[in-house]
Order: C-alpha cells, then sequence, then structure tokens
C-alpha cells in the first residue's frame, strides 16, 4: 500500500511537470515571445545575385566583318546567322560566301567573317584548286585536293569539309586536330603539306 501511494504520487508530480510545461509553452506563444535564437550568418556570403555560367550554353567568338566583333553567349544549337544578328549584322564589306549562315555553332568556336578584298584574295592564291604554293589550303581546298594528302581518303575529306562548313574557317593548320578521326600524328604528317589561307 505504501508503494501504491508513492506511485500515486510521482504520477501526480509528472502529470503536473507536464502541464506546467505545457503552461508556459503557451503562454510565450500568446505573448509571441520566447526564448531568442540566435542565427549565425557568414559575413562573407555576399546577397547580391551571382550569375553563374549555365553549362548549357556556349561561347562563341566573331571576328572580322560584323559590326561589334566579340564573344558571345548562345544556346547549343544556335546557328551563325543568329551569331551574327547579335553582333549587329554584317558589315558593308563582308562576303556572305565566306561563311555558312546555315551553319550550327559549337562551343568555344572562333567565326571569322572576311572581307570581300579577302575572299577574293584567297580564292586568287589558290586559284581555286585548294592548293596555295603547293600546299593543300584547308579553307578552300574541295574534296580531290584532299584527299591528295598521305593517309586522307574520301570519307576523311568529307569529314573535313563538314567541319569546315560547320565550324567555318580553320584558323591554324593544328586545328586539323578538331577534325574527328585526326590525331597528332596524322597531323604530324601532314603539316608540311598543308596551309590556311
Amino acid at each position: 500500500m505504501f508503494k501504491k501511494e508513492i506511485w500515486k504520487e510521482k504520477k501526480v508530480i509528472k502529470i503536473t511537470a507536464s502541464l506546467f510545461l505545457l503552461a508556459v509553452f503557451l503562454l510565450f506563444s500568446l505573448l509571441g515571445t520566447g526564448p531568442e535564437i540566435e542565427y549565425e550568418v557568414d559575413e562573407e556570403q555576399s546577397t547580391d545575385v551571382v550569375v553563374q555560367e549555365s553549362p548549357e550554353m556556349i561561347f562563341v567568338d566573331v571576328i572580322g566583318c560584323v559590326k561589334n566583333p566579340g564573344v558571345y553567349q548562345l544556346t547549343p544549337g544556335s546557328r551563325v546567322f543568329q551569331l551574327i544578328e547579335l553582333a549587329g549584322g554584317l558589315t558593308e564589306d563582308a562576303e556572305v560566301k565566306s561563311i555558312n549562315r546555315a551553319a550550327m555553332l559549337s562551343d568555344e568556336q572562333v567565326l571569322t567573317v572576311l572581307s570581300v578584298e579577302e575572299y577574293a584574295e584567297m580564292m586568287e592564291r589558290s586559284n581555286g584548286t585548294g592548293f596555295v604554293d603547293g600546299k593543300v589550303d584547308l579553307n578552300s581546298a574541295d574534296a580531290k585536293a584532299l584527299e591528295s594528302l598521305s593517309g586522307i581518303g574520301p570519307a576523311m575529306a568529307q569529314k573535313i569539309i563538314e567541319y569546315r562548313t560547320t565550324h567555318g574557317r580553320f584558323t591554324k593548320t593544328e586545328d586539323l586536330m578538331k577534325v574527328a578521326g585526326i590525331g597528332e600524328k596524322t597531323y604530324q604528317r601532314l603539316k608540311d603539306n598543308i596551309c590556311v589561307q
């Protein structure tokens, strides 16, 4: 019987304590006050909006005969004509034959728009044959001229032409290694027989 009374007292104490804590909680809630919670703020963290480079964007450099040459950000799948529009359009002396306005752009590409005079000089130097001073000009050579290079067959010649059409003129002979299937060894074998005009 003594144990039963102690058990009852403990139960009463627990209930009383629970009711007291509930009352305190309700009081703080009704008054809108309560123990202050401190939040640590990182002072180095900026509240400014940070523009991050999206992995879904490409950056292309356009130079030559456009009104506003520079690097432009575009969505993947953008075409040359869209880049030209962003660059303010072509200048009066631009030669549209030097570019493929329907070609798709790629990240890190450099698009060069030649002037009428520059294009005429390039064609004159190659005499329309794709050869300049006995070397194959990667920018004007047709499939036949490209196939004259050691190890370049019809399929690879077509790949070179397709790359040039899609990405624009080669700016240096080393750009040939950007064509799928042409590596360092092939380039080393060809470098003395090719040029870029």
